[in-house]
């Protein structure tokens, strides 16, 4: 008798520690999924549907701030045009030429990894170049900002399998690095 007290008792504790366990650990869970922040993947993390930024300056100190940019990438300026917009204030494109980031093997696969949100997986590739265009958009929305709108068109070129272009998405941080630069650059101008 005195054995299957014991053996009940065994049991008791053994059950009541496991269902403790579980307790603890799914609070635990809970308390994390109720968590705000959490970790977003590096490739994510400037995705955005549309790349805009409103500049507090006069439409042509932003207008030549995004042509010194794009000159300090190694761009050409293919077309720039400026005209009025509905509200009869200026509004302005920008377009440069194709930009090759590297045109190495060995780092051109790097470049893609970086600026693109995820690129195709193509077997025994070998990716030989990493380019941009950039398309840049202004317009004066009337309350004294400047809207910068980057379209850019990011691309590299397989040399193995495919023997073509490939355009990608991009993954936001070539847009967010040009926007930190026409900060600066808006900001060292005035």
């Amino acid at each position: 008798m005195q054995i299957k007290t014991m053996l009940q008792i065994k049991t008791n504790y053994f059950f009541s520690f496991v269902l403790l366990f579980t307790f603890i650990v799914n609070t635990n869970i809970v308390l994390a999924q109720e968590d705000d922040e959490y970790d977003v993947p590096a490739a994510e993390k400037y995705i955005r549907d549309k790349y805009i930024e409103y500049y507090e300056a006069d439409f042509d100190a932003v207008f030549n701030a995004v042509k010194q940019y794009l000159l300090i990438v190694g761009a050409e300026i293919e077309r720039d045009a400026t005209a009025d917009n509905d509200l009869g204030l200026k509004k302005g494109m920008i377009r440069s030429n194709i930009v090759v980031l590297t045109q190495k093997k060995d780092s051109a696969f790097k470049v893609i990894q970086k600026y693109s949100f995820r690129p195709p997986f193509i077997r025994g590739g070998v990716w030989t170049s990493a380019r941009v265009q950039y398309k840049v958009l202004l317009n004066d929305d009337g309350d004294g900002k400047i809207s910068v709108v980057f379209e850019n068109e990011f691309s590299g070129f397989e040399d193995h399998a495919t023997f073509k272009v490939h355009f990608f998405k991009t993954n936001g941080l070539l847009e967010f690095e040009g926007f930190e630069a026409l900060t600066d650059l808006i900001e060292k101008n005035r």
